[in-house]
């Protein structure tokens, strides 16, 4: 591993996500047993778009299984349409 910024586990322990220099999120697969911790090989997952690595605080979260991201856009203007989320819409589907 190389490093990066903004450490996170995936739920179960085994993997960690961060972000590298070079701007892509990195996945590495890590088993710890007892007194011994192996790391795997780093692999890119895709580019995230962060103007700079000055933030203490991490710029994404990960969702329990690994899968799934959120990432803040911390560069420029946004370019798509704004998300809509809409909340309680299982009651809206019932009707």
């Amino acid at each position: 591993m190389n490093g990066g910024y903004w450490l996170a586990w995936r739920s179960d322990g085994k993997e960690l996500f961060y972000v590298a220099a070079d701007k892509k999120m990195m996945a590495v697969g890590v088993q710890a047993d007892g007194p011994n911790f192996e790391v795997g090989t780093p692999k890119a997952l895709f580019d995230v778009r962060v103007q700079s690595f000055t933030s203490v605080q991490a710029q994404f979260a990960v969702f329990a299984d690994g899968q799934k991201f959120l990432v803040a856009n911390s560069y420029g203007e946004l370019t798509s349409a704004p998300i809509e989320v809409v909340l309680n819409w299982t009651a809206a589907v019932r009707k």
